[in-house]
């Protein structure tokens, strides 16, 4: 008896699962089988950003956009983003920030502020393992704007700069909006958080 009903169990559990299949699969089947006589139209947007390339893919739209209008409010918008927050270009509003030694506020635009605030947090987040504030290491090595080196720094190097690293050393407050420096040599770079930033843009 307790055999029956455990197989009777099991077939109508089979069978209930056999009918969700069905109804998810069929629709599929159809969609495949009666899919588009015509690959839908697609354009690609591409240029120049932040020392390599971007490109963008549009899928069937709506007629009433113009590509050469996209492409450049495209453009537009990452050269927005790379004039503020570029460390290669010596007038970009972060690097002005970087060659400031205040260590007062100092006031910055709205959206540079929101960048560096929401970097700091994922600073917080991730104990340091994220720190927009290692700029001096990343020059020290060579990986910065200063160019290229052919040897590793030194260990004396190397440990005096890590004592100007930290993200707790830097703060934002967007309500100025403005960003303070504990000490005057304190430099920022958002090369690890720009390029996504300037996608989400």
């Amino acid at each position: 008896m307790l055999r029956t009903r455990y197989s009777a169990n099991r077939v109508a559990t089979y069978t209930s699962h056999m009918r969700i299949v069905i109804m998810v699969a069929l629709p599929c089947l159809l969609l495949c089988a009666c899919g588009p006589s015509s690959p839908l139209p697609q354009y690609e947007l591409s240029g120049p950003t932040m020392g390599t390339t971007f490109s963008v893919k549009v899928v069937a739209p709506q007629s009433a956009i113009a590509m050469d209008d996209l492409q450049l409010v495209l453009q537009q918008t990452l050269d927005t983003t790379e004039q503020l927050t570029s460390t290669y270009i010596e007038q970009s509003e972060l690097s002005l920030f970087n060659s400031n030694p205040s260590t007062d506020w100092v006031n910055v635009s709205q959206q540079l502020c929101h960048a560096v605030e929401k970097a700091l947090a994922l600073g917080q987040r991730t104990g340091g393992a994220f720190d927009i504030t290692v700029g001096p290491l990343v020059n020290l090595w060579g990986f910065g704007p200063h160019g290229d080196r052919d040897e590793p720094p030194s260990d004396a190097d190397i440990n005096a700069l890590a004592a100007q690293v930290g993200f707790e050393k830097l703060q934002a407050n967007c309500e100025l909006p403005a960003l303070r420096k504990q000490h005057a040599n304190l430099y920022a770079d958002l090369s690890g958080w720009a390029k996504g930033f300037a996608v989400d843009e």
